[in-house]
């Protein structure tokens, strides 16, 4: 199956369609950018034109985000300007100069759209990909920096930002170039990285050995119904300390602190 555009630029599986569709966004001789859509024919291994199409987009036009039911349609992201289009409909605003490079969708079934706008939430690393996981937490991926796992807030915080980074996940990649040198003049060399890129461009040093990152301490042992999960017994370990391992049988339980040492059974 062959297309008639020669520079295609983005291609999306169309959302409520009774053949297969796709939209083809691409670029004419011109340098002109245009919208089509092509019913597959799996019968005859070919494409025919299909219901949409909307000539003479935004320059900048690069990605397509295909709109599930009810709504249908396809989204249209420009530089300058985002449009949604359908076989009945279209819409289009302005947004301020600006390249989009990745999107995430918040419903699988679009239900809570109701138009179509943009604001300002704050500020990440380049995302490349982003993913709404639930209840107002995102994960940006970056292949230009650190990934972050971010919260969107309800209320911005003092700088105008609804944007609150919870983790980070380091990423040396892209390295555009590095040096091995001793730091600390000991005859152990460190690797010193130029990584990432854009705004995200960092000087990185890279050391041999074991980083440990304390995510979560225990401070009690708990006795749990295993059939209503309703909770029977609490043991909480002193202030300062924290259990360090624990271990149990059908009647007795054992655990050891880290504070002043000790080891004391427990039984239920």
């Amino acid at each position: 199956m062959l297309l008639e555009e020669l520079q295609v630029l983005d291609i999306k599986f169309l959302y409520g369609c009774a053949k297969p569709t796709i939209a083809v966004l691409y670029q004419d001789n011109k340098d002109a950018r245009h919208v089509k859509t092509y019913e597959v024919v799996l019968k005859d291994k070919d494409f025919v034109e299909g219901p949409l199409s909307q000539n003479n987009l935004d320059n900048g036009a690069g990605l397509l985000i295909p709109v599930p039911m009810p709504l249908g349609g396809v989204i249209i992201i420009g530089e300058q300007t985002i449009v949604y289009c359908s076989a009945s409909v279209f819409k289009a605003i302005p947004i301020r100069p600006s390249i989009t490079r990745a999107y995430g969708r918040v419903d699988a079934d679009g239900s809570r759209v109701t138009g179509l706008k943009t604001e300002l939430l704050g500020e990440t690393s380049i995302a490349s990909t982003i993913s709404y996981l639930d209840n107002a937490f995102v994960f940006i991926g970056s292949s230009y920096g650190d990934s972050q796992l971010i919260k969107l807030n309800l209320q911005p915080d003092a700088k105008g930002s609804y944007v609150e980074v919870l983790e980070r996940y380091v990423n040396l990649g892209p390295i555009v170039d590095f040096c091995v040198v001793d730091l600390e003049r000991q005859g152990q060399g460190q690797v010193v990285t130029c990584s990432g890129a854009f705004k995200d461009g960092s000087l990185r040093v890279v050391r041999n050995g074991i980083g440990i990152n304390e995510q979560v301490t225990s401070g009690c042992v708990r006795l749990v119904n295993s059939l209503t999960r309703e909770l029977l017994n609490e043991w909480k370990s002193p202030s300062g300390f924290s259990i360090n391992v624990a271990t149990a049988n059908a009647t007795q339980g054992g655990r050891a602190t880290i504070g002043p040492h000790e080891s004391k059974k427990v039984s239920p």
